[in-house]
């Protein structure tokens, strides 16, 4: 397959993952690395970036509003999902003392 097919099908399939729910890009790393190899991820989640469909700084927010919208939870534990969530420590920092 030649690489531009295999990055429309990469950028398709993160597509397709983002759709569901807001995504970290930690996550859809990890969705594209299943399938393809690093390179090809690398491109496909720099495409969303361009396209602003992949923003881990509108992520962190969005997650911690819906957290404490709906299922609240402590700064502590929304850090920590962040953070599990691949955020960087200093966008979950400014995050968590925007929302607080």
């Amino acid at each position: 397959m030649d690489e531009k097919k295999t990055l429309e099908r990469a950028t398709s399939l993160a597509l397709r993952y983002i759709s569901y729910r807001p995504r970290s890009e930690f996550e859809v790393r990890g969705r594209l690395r299943r399938r393809y190899d690093e390179p090809v991820a690398d491109l496909a989640i720099e495409r969303l970036k361009e396209m602003g469909l992949l923003d881990d700084k509108a992520f962190a927010l969005a997650w911690s509003q819906g957290r404490l919208s709906f299922k609240p939870r402590s700064a502590a534990l929304i850090r920590r999902e962040l953070l599990a969530k691949g955020i960087d420590r200093e966008t979950v920092l400014t995050t968590v003392e925007v929302i607080n």
